[in-house]
């Protein structure tokens, strides 16, 4: 048994099919990456038009599609592989979601974790 990123271990398990990606039903710990503009950036409109273009329901499904990372943008569901879409191991349900921890910052802690 291994911890680890959803994208990541349904790769992993893609390439050896020893292995198989499951949820708990315990517990999960849910994460996400967010965009960002620093208030201090040169070329705002650059940075809008770049996160307009990933937002792009087609590109937002190619991204999906390749990192095995279920994508939020509704507007994707039609271009996302329906392997992928239906997976529930990777679209989680309600139940699941409605039990989920969000990941938190650990501050210094950090510095620990990556020691150990």
């Amino acid at each position: 048994m291994s911890y680890g990123y959803s994208g990541d271990l349904c790769r992993a398990a893609e390439k050896n099919p020893a292995l198989t990606y499951r949820v708990s039903k315990q517990a999960v710990l849910f994460g996400l990456d967010s965009l960002c503009i620093p208030a201090g950036a040169k070329n705002r409109q650059l940075a809008h038009t770049f996160i307009n273009y990933l937002l792009e329901p087609r590109v937002s499904a190619e991204i999906a599609n390749e990192v095995l990372y279920p994508t939020p943008n509704e507007a994707a569901y039609p271009f996302v592989d329906p392997k992928l879409l239906n997976n529930r191991e990777i679209y989680l349900p309600d139940e699941v979601l409605r039990k989920a921890e969000m990941l938190r910052d650990v501050g210094e802690a950090s510095e620990l974790y990556e020691r150990a």
